[in-house]
């Protein structure tokens, strides 16, 4: 009954925030004021906290949109008292990292695996503290070492770990790239970067069958970095009126998910051919429809929505379905 409630909750919100959205793109709800967005996800982190609270707090993924909200509005606090700068990404950095810390604290030994993203994140979100302060070569090199750090802790732990060496070690070897910021500038550092990114998902991705997940943000980087060489190299032009980057992007990651159900026989990944074509099926859109493309997507979430609402009405309570089930001893007669 709780998780029917919470389902009719939050299917109601988001047909309001899809219709909300819709109504602003095409020209309604111009004029609200920037400031009253801090109160706007001020309230919705507190409507996710409190469903994390009634859902069971060990159910800490709503932890992630509850914090995500405070984060935003606090970021845009800070812009109105007149704090610019990398700082202000602080408040959303860290908020990330405090479900993994709770996490790790419910369960000790079957989230350990939390302490890695909470670290990084933490470290990250200390970063933008000094990124106006310190050149950012060292930032990158700082920030890729301090992703590896966790790995080589884990190792050291328990040797029996010895996979742990392979992301400490790529890490640590990323780590000096961001030094070549002084011979690679502008665009080819950004292609260069989201390569790196991508290239120790891939070594994970290779090293077991298991590990099928690291393709998918190995996927979004180099998504990532073939939209940005396309920009370079003036194939794609970006303007606001087109669709074709947001094209590549989701044509790209839906190309991910599509080798993952190609893989289905050795992973369990026949479930990708799901978001694989909903990718392409979003990226032809996106491709045709142009700037018209922003008008869909606040439609998904009204449909999302709908769907949920209707689970809520259609699903029998559990009582009634075993009223109308004949008895088993009666049907085996």
């Amino acid at each position: 009954m709780r998780t029917k409630s919470i389902s009719f909750f939050w299917g109601a919100i988001l047909i309001l925030a899809g219709a909300y959205f819709l109504a602003r793109n095409v020209g309604y709800f111009s004029n609200i004021p920037d400031g009253v967005w801090k109160f706007i996800f001020a309230g919705a982190s507190l409507l996710f906290f409190t469903t994390w609270l009634v859902n069971g707090t060990q159910n800490w993924g709503w932890l992630f949109p509850a914090c995500i909200t405070a984060g935003l509005s606090m970021t845009i606090l800070m812009g109105e008292i007149g704090n610019f700068g990398s700082v202000t990404g602080t408040p959303i950095l860290f908020s990330i990292a405090i479900p993994f810390f709770v996490a790790y604290l419910f369960d000790r030994k079957k989230n350990l695996w939390a302490l890695i993203p909470a670290w990084v994140l933490s470290v990250i979100s200390l970063i933008t503290l000094l990124a106006d302060r310190v050149n950012g070569n060292w930032i990158g090199t700082l920030v890729l070492y301090s992703i590896g750090l966790p790995f080589l802790v884990v190792y050291l732990m328990d040797r029996k770990n010895w996979w742990a060496l392979i992301p400490a070690g790529v890490m640590a070897m990323i780590g000096t790239f961001p030094l070549l910021g002084t011979i690679l500038t502008g665009v080819y550092m950004d292609i260069a970067v989201m390569l790196l990114w991508a290239i120790p998902f891939l070594v994970v991705f290779f090293w077991s069958k298991n590990n099928w997940w690291a393709l998918i943000p190995a996927g979004v980087f180099m998504s990532i970095a073939l939209l940005i060489t396309l920009l370079k190299l003036k194939v794609v032009v970006e303007n606001d009126q087109s669709g074709i980057p947001s094209a590549i992007i989701m044509a790209g990651i839906g190309l991910t998910f599509g080798l993952l159900w190609l893989m289905r026989s050795i992973r369990p990944t026949s479930w990708a051919k799901y978001p694989a074509l909903g990718l392409f099926a979003a990226a032809i859109l996106a491709f045709f429809t142009g700037d018209r493309f922003k008008l869909f997507w606040p439609m998904v979430l009204i449909i999302v929505g709908v769907v949920m609402l209707s689970s809520y009405f259609l699903r029998k309570p559990k009582k009634q379905q075993d009223e109308i089930q004949p008895p088993l001893e009666e049907n085996k007669q």
